[in-house]
C-alpha cells in the first residue's frame, strides 16, 4: 500500500493534469491502492471512452447478487471511487484527490489540542522520520527545528488535522511534546488554505501562528 502524501505528489504537480482529447471536468478519489503510472496510462483512455457514451459517474457496486460492469471492474481496478464529471472552465482537466478514510475525516476532536501533542510526539519518533531526525542530528545547530506539514488526507487522526483548521485564538495543548533528541522545535500547518499554524518550543511552549504574516 502507497503512502498517500507519496501517492499524492505522484499524481500531482503544480499544473492541473488536462487531457486535450477530453471535455474534462472529472473529478476522483483515489484509495490508497492506487498506482499513479497505471492511472496515468489507463485513465485518459475511460475518460474518452465514458464522455464518448455520455457516462458522467461511475459508482461501483461489489454486492455479491449484482454483477458489476466494465465500467465499474475498470475503476475498481484503478483504485478510483466514484468518478464524476462536472462543468469546468478548462476543458480536459482531471483533478485526483486522496480518499480518506472515516476516523481521519470526522470526529471527536477535543478543544485542548491533545491529539496535537499525543500524535506529533509519536510521528516525529516513528520508522516514517527516521531521515528527518538524521539531518538534524547531523546540523549541529543548536537549534533543531522540524516543519510538519499536514495534508487533510494524511495519517494524522482526525483531532489533528480538526485542530490546524482553527483560528489564532484556538485553544493550544496543555501538555509538552515528547520530542526525540534530534528535534527542539515544531512547525505544525495543514496544507489547506485555512486555520492557523501551532508549533512548540522548550523556550515559549506552545503557540499559535499566522498562515501568512
Amino acid at each position: 500500500m502507497q503512502n498517500p502524501i507519496e501517492l499524492w505528489n505522484l499524481v500531482n504537480s503544480d499544473e492541473v493534469w488536462v487531457e486535450p482529447a477530453t471535455r474534462g471536468g472529472w473529478l476522483a478519489w483515489l484509495r490508497p491502492t492506487a498506482r499513479a503510472r497505471r492511472l496515468r496510462e489507463r485513465l485518459p483512455s475511460l475518460v474518452r471512452d465514458l464522455e464518448r457514451r455520455g457516462v458522467t459517474e461511475v459508482v461501483a457496486r461489489r454486492h455479491s447478487w449484482r454483477r458489476d460492469s466494465e465500467d465499474e471492474r475498470e475503476v475498481d481496478e484503478l483504485g478510483i471511487d466514484a468518478p464524476r464529471q462536472s462543468a469546468t472552465n478548462l476543458p480536459g482537466s482531471i483533478y485526483l484527490s486522496i480518499h480518506a478514510p472515516a476516523e481521519r475525516s470526522g470526529g471527536f476532536a477535543s478543544a485542548s489540542g491533545t491529539a496535537v501533542q499525543v500524535w506529533i510526539s509519536d510521528y516525529l519518533s516513528s520508522p516514517e522520520t527516521a531521515d528527518v531526525r538524521a539531518k538534524l542530528g547531523r546540523s549541529g545547530c543548536v537549534g533543531q527545528h522540524a516543519f510538519v506539514w499536514v495534508p487533510g488526507f494524511a495519517s494524522a487522526p482526525f483531532g489533528v488535522t480538526e485542530f490546524l483548521l482553527r483560528d489564532l485564538d484556538g485553544e493550544l495543548p496543555d501538555a509538552p511534546p515528547e520530542l526525540p533528541d534530534e528535534v527542539t522545535h515544531v512547525w505544525m500547518l495543514s496544507t489547506w488554505d485555512a486555520g492557523s499554524g501551532v508549533r512548540w518550543s522548550p523556550e515559549s511552549g506552545w503557540l499559535r501562528f499566522p498562515r501568512k504574516p
